[in-house]
């Protein structure tokens, strides 16, 4: 059995159809001695006669009725392979397995998830949030794809490979009514004199923002903590406290905040990562595609809010979102 061939199949099947071994021979466009040959070697493939013939036609004999389907199942099941592999080469099927921290799931990723959604309906994409640490190692395991995280290149085992996107700088979070009291950067001790609204500890934001309070010799003692940005942001509004916070998380006007540069500066460098040996396929070199242009406009948007944040700015200047 496992010597035949999908050619002798459709030859069978061909000749069933047309009755002579010259009409296949003229549809498959091959030779009339080339689609005997083939009817002969499936005919010893199975040690039984397909054909009969009757006058000037070939009948297939009940054995031959009988593998009639079979055959026309199995050539359909073939041509549903090469339709499936080719879904793939144009990466409208699949599953992209993204993971990142709570920040870029909210604030940076949906716009390019929903471009290639739109563009590869077909495909899945699935979010993973967490800190750094355990996205490295589902790449190193084999469980993502890639990563969106807030760590620096020379952290990195050898066996990733990391682009960086941008950097990402941490702002002060002010409720509106504190603004007038705040510096137009404030530094360590102007926020350590308020309740803090901070990260929760382990997350790369809380972790630069802490080493910014430690090189002032201020341990912050956090009034709340959070792993929602949203939360934390929702409470400096209700004036319970002031937080440090990525600049990208702020992507709405808010009239009852401000969002100020830090003095001295701190910034989180984003980048994206993924196995140093990955060939990846269409429809994830389509989502890094609509990743990069999502960064060169977020870059955009960060150069101008930079340039214009004094004391009464709010929130970054308001820009349009790249086209598909």
């Amino acid at each position: 059995m496992y010597g035949l061939t999908l050619r002798q199949v459709r030859a069978f099947l061909v000749t069933v159809e047309l009755g002579s071994v010259s009409a296949a021979a003229r549809s498959l466009g091959l030779t009339q001695p080339a689609i005997g040959q083939q009817l002969r070697e499936f005919e010893a493939q199975l040690r039984v006669k397909l054909f009969e013939k009757v006058g000037t036609r070939l009948h297939p004999t009940q054995a031959g009725l009988a593998l009639v389907q079979p055959a026309r199942e199995l050539l359909g099941s073939v041509g549903r392979l090469y339709e499936a592999g080719a879904r793939f080469r144009a990466g409208n099927s699949g599953q992209i397995r993204l993971g990142t921290g709570a920040t870029a799931c909210i604030c940076f990723l949906p716009e390019p998830i929903r471009q290639t959604k739109q563009a590869l309906p077909g495909v899945e994409i699935a979010v993973t949030t967490g800190n750094a640490a355990p996205m490295l190692e589902a790449l190193l395991q084999g469980t993502l794809d890639v990563a969106l995280v807030a760590a620096p290149h020379d952290s990195l085992p050898r066996s990733l490979e990391a682009e960086l996107l941008f950097h990402d700088p941490l702002c002060a979070l002010i409720p509106k009514g504190l603004a007038h009291r705040m510096a137009p950067h404030p530094t360590p001790q102007d926020l350590a004199a308020h309740p803090l609204i901070m990260h929760s500890t382990g997350s790369a934001t809380r972790n630069l923002a802490d080493e910014w309070f430690h090189k002032a010799a201020i341990v912050p003692t956090p009034t709340m903590e959070f792993d929602s940005v949203v939360a934390i942001i929702e409470l400096v509004a209700a004036g319970l406290g002031c937080s440090i916070i990525p600049m990208m998380a702020m992507t709405k006007e808010r009239p009852d905040l401000e969002i100020r540069l830090l003095d001295p500066p701190v910034e989180r460098p984003i980048s994206m990562v993924m196995r140093a040996n990955q060939v990846p396929d269409a429809a994830l070199r389509m989502l890094l595609g609509k990743i990069r242009a999502m960064t060169d406009f977020h870059r955009s948007c960060s150069m101008r809010s930079r340039d214009a944040m004094s004391p009464a700015t709010t929130t970054p200047t308001s820009a349009a979102m790249p086209k598909p």
